[in-house]
């Protein structure tokens, strides 16, 4: 199992992320992310917050990255 606790949403290149998480995660394991999702409160704080506020220099964008934390999600990500 290849596990993530609110650390991968912050990535700025989640594509890139998805790949290295499936890179070395062994054939027939699992991902397991723990994100907040888009509709929880943090979800809404960061929305508010990213149509308040520009991200800093190389950061990527919580608000987006959030729809990974859901069922299915990394497979649309990156398929296989």
């Amino acid at each position: 199992m290849v596990l993530s606790t609110f650390g991968v949403m912050f990535t700025p290149d989640q594509e890139r992320t998805a790949a290295g998480l499936r890179r070395v995660c062994r054939p027939g394991g699992r991902i397991g992310l723990a994100n907040w999702t888009p509709d929880s409160f943090i979800g809404q704080l960061f929305r508010l917050l990213g149509s308040l506020l520009p991200p800093p220099a190389g950061a990527g964008r919580p608000a987006l990255t959030l729809a990974v934390g859901q069922r299915g999600a990394a497979r649309r990500v990156v398929p296989g």
